[in-house]
């Protein structure tokens, strides 16, 4: 499906900001100190804010707010002076902060037009930043700065089993699956984590995954799993990072890792707005039966790094594993195939489709117009 790890560019700055200054020039310790002292107070403005926005005109006033308080923060940020061998690498952080926020603005501005491509193309530009900006977290000794405050994640509500819905069975329990996921995560190699992936998926690049071994996965608990079906998430803590891991049912009944998203306070909640998402899932099926691509990039997650806008005037869903023409047609063959909702949380919505005799996983991703198209697997039934 393509779907690969990644976070929203608010959740990126939510610890950004500083204040502080120095006279004498402090030793690493003390400089360290300060920066983190000052991202924390940072990020109770940040937490201030209230939780993210999803409906656009909320998104963009909230992504005016979050650049607003950057901007006063940086100025005091840079009042922080760094042991003479520091300077030049917490110059280079300073830089890559201030990048994020004008990632930041233009994500806002992308959101008020209702901009999708731009705004796929802000969290890819975000999510750059970001890889570069970790390595220098630890290279300045920082423990606060560039994580993200820990937001208490709250008691999960397990979903309840989807009733009347049919679909193929897990041969494991999820807790299986994210125990394979620590282990991979403590050997440190990136051919145990790609071994997790799901089958229909590419290899994880090699940067992308030292990013993600080095980052969310190190040290990560698990604090609360779900299954929904053949979807099932993990809400992973590993003390300054909270992320989702999720999992979509693969050969064999295994759970396959399919992404994994920087989440503070957890997924597996009551979700805030659900209105849409089974409209949304139903136009989207809509849209492919009739070859309409307009109306299938209008449904597609802005959250989502998959890439499967159309660009001709067809659906297509074009893939290496040529599972997405697959689907297309089955869909095409199938008129009376329906989408069935196997569950939903604060992160993402899941659905059943049955269509010419195969059986897929649909995802939704909520973002900041609501839960939308985000990717699709293929299963096995029996």
């Amino acid at each position: 499906m393509g779907m690969k790890s990644r976070a929203r560019v608010t959740a990126m700055l939510l610890a950004v900001g500083a204040a502080g200054c120095g006279s004498d020039e402090p030793n690493r310790q003390e400089f360290a100190q300060q920066a983190d002292k000052a991202c924390r107070q940072a990020a109770d403005d940040f937490n201030a804010l209230g939780p993210n926005a999803n409906a656009p005109a909320a998104a963009a006033a909230q992504s005016r707010q979050i650049t607003a308080v950057v901007d006063r923060e940086i100025a005091r940020f840079k009042e922080i002076e760094a042991p003479k061998d520091l300077e030049s690498d917490w110059k280079r952080y300073i830089g890559l902060v201030e990048q994020l926020n004008a990632a930041n603005r233009r994500r806002g501005q992308a959101v008020a037009r209702n901009d999708r491509r731009a705004l796929a193309k802000v969290e890819r530009d975000a999510g750059r930043i970001q890889q570069q900006r970790l390595p220098l977290v630890q290279k300045l000794g920082l423990k606060v700065c560039g994580n993200p405050r820990p937001i208490p994640i709250s008691k999960p509500q397990a979903p309840a089993p989807p009733r009347g819905v049919d679909f193929p069975q897990p041969s494991e329990p999820i807790v299986a699956a994210v125990t394979r996921l620590q282990q991979a995560a403590a050997s440190g190699r990136c051919e145990r984590l790609r071994s997790l992936q799901h089958s229909d998926d590419q290899p994880i690049p090699t940067a992308v995954c030292r990013q993600i071994l080095l980052g969310p996965l190190r040290n990560a608990r698990p604090v609360g799993t779900a299954e929904y079906g053949t979807a099932a998430v993990a809400d992973l803590d590993n003390g300054q990072l909270q992320t989702t891991a999720l999992f979509v049912l693969d050969e064999g009944g295994r759970w396959g890792l399919s992404t994994l998203l920087g989440n503070e306070g957890g997924s597996i909640k009551k979700p805030r707005d659900e209105d849409r998402a089974d409209a949304n899932i139903e136009a989207l099926v809509g849209a492919i039966r009739d070859d309409d691509a307009k109306a299938f990039n209008a449904l597609l997650s802005e959250e989502s790094t998959a890439d499967f806008r159309e660009k001709g005037p067809g659906v297509k869903l074009a893939n290496t594993s040529r599972s997405g023409p697959r689907l297309v047609e089955d869909l095409r063959a199938d008129e009376t195939a329906r989408p069935e909702r196997l569950g939903i949380n604060q992160a993402f919505a899941f659905y059943a489709l049955e269509a010419d005799g195969s059986y897929y996983t649909l995802i939704e991703q909520l973002g900041p117009t609501g839960y939308k198209f985000s990717g699709f697997y293929p299963a096995k039934k029996g």
